[in-house]
């Protein structure tokens, strides 16, 4: 049927045959021909972002619980950076940094 399964933070997702790096090429593809040079930023804490970190500029993981195996695939993502904190607090403070960093 042209299905696919993918694992986020809690649940499994069944959908058709896009994901989100194939969003964020459609998006990126719009602002590079309306404003010319752009930089993406990335931010997840699943499998199912991926796809997703790949396609941008500066990655950034938030780390789950330490029960969270399933998250590791992430972890080693490479060149991106790993938030000190998880859940808002840490996406809070990884994209100020990265913000920073990139100024």
């Amino acid at each position: 049927l042209g299905l696919r399964i993918s694992r986020g933070g809690g649940f499994w997702h069944l959908h058709g045959e896009t994901d989100k790096g194939r969003a964020v090429e459609v998006v990126k593809s719009f602002y590079r021909a309306t404003r010319g040079s752009i930089r993406t930023m990335g931010i997840g804490d699943s499998p199912q972002d991926l796809s997703m970190l790949e396609a941008v500029d500066v990655r950034i993981v938030i780390p789950g619980p330490p029960w969270a195996a399933h998250l590791l695939p992430l972890r080693e993502l490479k060149h991106a950076l790993l938030a000190r904190r998880p859940g808002p607090e840490g996406w809070s403070q990884a994209v100020f940094e990265a913000l920073e960093s990139s100024a």
